[in-house]
């Protein structure tokens, strides 16, 4: 049997100096990289029920009113967008952590929801839906038995 001494800072390699080390972090983060779409551009979702209404409520940072669309059709709300890289002649991006590219999100909503008064407003990179409550189908009957 062997001992061999094991010094785990140096992970089997000469240390690097302080300057070194940040000149790679630095070099690293401000390297031109191809922005290419997102592949799995998918925006969070959450939906909250009020007695009235339900509201869904989906993530889209950097999007505006005019890149996203939603469609009502048999009882589906297909929720989808597309946001591109604002990179341009002249202009180009040293580092994209943002996610672009397209997105599509359907929905099954329930047969309580009035499909005739649902809206929708984008709010500081929230798009809010809401999707009100038909009343006559929410409504309790007293059914007597004959």
């Amino acid at each position: 049997m062997n001992l061999v001494a094991y010094n785990p800072r140096t992970n089997g390699r000469v240390p690097a100096s302080f300057n070194t080390l940040l000149h790679e972090f630095f070099a690293d983060a401000t390297a031109t990289r191809p922005v290419r779409p997102a592949m799995n551009l998918l925006p969070a979702a959450d939906v909250l029920e009020t007695t009235s209404a339900y509201e869904l409520h989906l993530q889209l940072p950097g999007f505006r009113k005019e890149d996203v669309k939603l469609d009502l059709e048999n009882g589906r709300l297909t929720v989808s967008g597309e946001r591109k890289p604002e990179a341009g002649e002249g202009r180009a991006y040293r580092l994209a952590e943002s996610c672009f590219g397209a997105f599509e999100r359907t929905f099954k909503l329930p047969e309580t929801v009035d499909a005739s008064q649902v809206n929708a407003s984008l709010e500081l990179g929230i798009l809010i839906i809401r999707l009100p409550k038909d009343t006559q189908k929410t409504a309790k009957h007293q059914i007597t038995i004959q």
